[in-house]
């Protein structure tokens, strides 16, 4: 996606290798859906890295315990 200075911008679609732009005409219908979807998978990630990392003096027996359970 590009964006030009005038606030208007362009997705690149790739079909099969053949390249195509097409204006955005509505950032809610066109963009937000895939920021949301980029948005809960970057969420997930953060909350996967946050439970895999021993906090404190009891970090050691959370993570022995999710490896045990």
């Amino acid at each position: 996606m590009s964006l030009s200075s005038h606030g208007k911008g362009e997705m690149e679609i790739n079909d099969n290798g053949f390249m195509s732009n097409h204006t955005i005409d509505s950032y809610d219908m066109d963009v937000r859906p895939y920021v949301d979807i980029w948005q809960s998978v970057s969420d997930r990630i953060a909350a996967a890295r946050q439970n895999s990392e021993p906090d404190g003096k009891t970090g050691w027996l959370k993570s022995t315990w999710r490896k045990c359970s």
